[in-house]
């Protein structure tokens, strides 16, 4: 059970296969907010910023980085924080996190149950648990 860090790095995104990525995409609800971490999909470089700034442009959403670089929000992944994480799984769903020993603990929706490997990051975690809800249905933005 580890904590040392509380951000997805990019790699960690990039360890799915494309079509479980195409499933998170798919199913999650999450609105970039300022203070965020991301990378930029489209097109694609191994570098991380920070939102700086959001703007509504004709309907869309623009992320503002980098001393005022323009972004399309279609064209960012987020770096989820664990407490981003914690509310995507938490949203419309009973949600317990507990420790065991050196591992962590999910009960979802009283009836799916996850179990880290002993010292695995917290954020790491997460992000597997919200990929295999995502891939198996469990969460959608059509709830």
């Amino acid at each position: 059970m580890r904590y040392d860090s509380d951000v997805l790095i990019i790699d960690e995104v990039f360890d799915l296969d494309p079509e479980e990525f195409q499933s998170v995409i798919r199913s999650i609800k999450y609105s970039m907010r300022v203070g965020d971490t991301f990378f930029i999909m489209t097109p694609y470089t191994h570098e991380t910023y920070y939102v700086e700034a959001i703007e509504e442009y004709d309907d869309h959403w623009i992320i503002i980085y980098n001393g005022g670089r323009r972004v399309p929000e279609k064209n960012v992944f987020p770096l989820f924080s664990v407490g981003s994480l914690i509310s995507m799984l938490s949203y419309d769903h009973d949600f317990d996190l507990r420790t065991a020993g050196r591992k962590w603990i999910v009960i979802f929706d009283h009836c799916h149950e996850y179990a880290s490997d002993e010292d695995e990051l917290l954020v790491s975690f997460l992000w597997y648990v919200l990929k295999d809800l995502c891939v198996r249905g469990f969460i959608s933005r059509e709830e």
